[in-house]
């Protein structure tokens, strides 16, 4: 640390990770756009994308997960019945390609069951 590689990794890591949600972000509207409202965000490894449609939040996040695929529903979070459903979508542990591949499998899922 006294070194300075501490704030060198971070600035590394930043990088990577605003990469990382910059593919989210694009290949959503992409190929989710009519399905699915990424919301910005400025830190952290995840993002909230909200269905445009009422949807049944829980029984496509069960279908993605059988295809290999997290996105934990917003009402896990919830007491109570929220206004808007969507999901938690991680990009901090996977890089771009796999981001994209992910983003497919839901496009193909969203088109079939929605």
């Amino acid at each position: 640390m006294d070194e300075g590689y501490f704030a060198t990794h971070i600035r590394r890591m930043r990088n990577i990770y605003a990469e990382r949600y910059h593919a989210l972000r694009d290949l959503s509207e992409l190929y989710l756009s009519e399905h699915l409202d990424i919301q910005p965000t400025q830190s952290g490894l995840h993002t909230v994308g909200f269905l445009k449609k009422d949807t049944n939040e829980v029984g496509l996040s069960l279908a993605l997960n059988k295809k290999g695929v997290s996105a934990l529903p917003l009402s896990r979070y919830c007491l109570k019945k929220i206004e808007k459903q969507g999901f938690t979508l991680g990009f901090g542990a996977v890089n771009p390609d796999q981001i994209k591949s992910s983003i497919l499998v839901m496009a193909d899922t969203f088109n079939e069951l929605v």
